[in-house]
């Protein structure tokens, strides 16, 4: 007998009850589809009980969360004219400026990627 239900490895492939060391199971891309080319960085996180989302693209940002204006943004960059990323003790705190204003609170831990995808796309429109 393989896994918890009793079925063999080789037809478990994509069930949530496969053996960690399972040799058939070994991809987890299986699961999910190719990412974007385009796409830097992704992110949907609940903080302090609010859902923000940030998808970082060479072309534009999608935004999402309390601090955007229309719930959910898609900005090109060329609009953009400053961000900044401040730490705060339980998040980091995202502000886009361009035409409008828009922000969002993502886990601290992400905050060195962040700055990477960011400074790619972004990188000579950094606030001071």
């Amino acid at each position: 007998m393989h896994g918890k239900h009793g079925a063999s490895p080789a037809t478990m492939k994509g069930s949530a009850t496969i053996d960690r060391f399972d040799p058939a199971f070994t991809d987890f891309g299986d699961f999910f589809e190719p990412l974007e080319p385009d796409l830097l960085f992704e992110c949907s996180a609940s903080v302090q009980g609010e859902h923000n989302a940030l998808f970082v693209y060479l072309g534009h940002i999608v935004i999402e969360g309390p601090e955007v204006p229309v719930a959910t943004a898609s900005v090109d960059v060329q609009t953009i004219e400053s961000w900044t990323l401040e730490r705060e003790p339980t998040a980091v705190h995202l502000t886009l400026v361009g035409k409008s204003v828009w922000a969002a609170r993502l886990p601290t831990t992400l905050a060195p990627v962040l700055e990477v995808a960011l400074g790619k796309v972004l990188a000579d429109k950094r606030a001071a």
